[in-house]
């Protein structure tokens, strides 16, 4: 992977531009009672309903883990095949010492910017292997995500905004069941 490969702003502005498109068309369906299946909108509204803090950026080490062909764990399928994201086989079992030493070394350098980020309980420092990627194998500045994940949080609060002025509105209550189920 080279940093020529990664998205440009250009390309970048274009994504944040459709997920707009598809954040006013899912709040102009809500308004009438219909869910559209935008699940990155609808796992972030469930969230913002319920209050929801997200104290991981995603269960990767956590709540799931990659098996390889091979019959080796990883901390997700991204990491699959990266040697220093190995957290066991099948024949020794899951390392949890190495799941933990994987984490935490995924999360120190983002500490300090994350912790005077307003967006550290919707975020939780983002994607470890795009971190790793971006941070350490490209050696781009820390943080190079973190302007479009800030955008993309501030798209989902105006949505959930409009959806409460009608508390009535049976998509807050399909949020509810969403983030229990």
């Amino acid at each position: 992977m080279t940093a020529s490969l990664l998205p440009t702003p250009e390309q970048d502005e274009a994504l944040f531009a459709g997920f707009a498109l598809l954040a006013e068309r899912f709040a102009r369906e809500a308004a009438h009672g219909r869910v559209l299946p935008f699940s990155n909108l609808l796992d972030l509204l469930a969230r913002l309903h319920l209050g929801h803090v997200k104290g991981a950026p995603c269960g990767a080490g956590l709540g799931y883990l990659a098996l390889d062909a091979d019959g080796r764990f990883f901390l997700c399928h991204r990491f699959a095949g990266e040697r220093s994201f190995g957290a066991g086989d099948l024949d020794s079992g899951v390392d949890h010492a190495k799941i933990g030493a994987c984490l935490a070394a995924q999360a120190a350098p983002r500490q300090e910017a994350c912790g005077a980020c307003w967006a550290r309980s919707l975020c939780a420092g983002g994607c470890h292997y795009e971190n790793h990627l971006r941070e350490v194998r490209l050696g781009l500045p820390p943080g190079g995500s973190c302007t479009f994940i800030r955008r993309w949080l501030e798209l989902g609060i105006r949505v959930y905004a409009t959806l409460c002025h009608d508390r009535d509105n049976p998509v807050l209550a399909f949020l509810g069941r969403r983030a229990d189920g």
